[in-house]
């Protein structure tokens, strides 16, 4: 890895809303779960920028006082939805 190099990247999605949780298998168990906000939530993190985390609207509204920058990154629309703003954060 070159000198100043992050040591791994990545990409962070995050959107807030109801899911259902639960344990699934009957030999190996696995807590997982569903539904709309974890959909979404997946499609922010396909569509941010690496070593980025990128936030719904509902999200950024749910943080309340905040210790971060938000900017604008355009919207995401479910396939049966309507657009979700989404935006860029970072540390002040």
């Amino acid at each position: 890895q070159p000198e100043g190099a992050p040591a791994f990247e990545m990409r962070v999605g995050i959107h807030t809303g109801a899911v259902v949780a639960g344990v699934v298998g009957t030999r190996k168990f696995a807590f997982d779960i569903w539904g709309q906000t974890v959909n979404v939530a997946q499609r922010l993190e396909q569509r941010c920028p690496l070593n980025a985390i990128q936030v719904s609207a509902h999200t950024l509204e749910a943080c309340g006082a905040h210790s971060f920058v938000a900017s604008p990154n355009g919207h995401y629309t479910p396939p049966d939805g309507q657009p979700i703003p989404t935006f860029l954060i970072a540390w002040r």
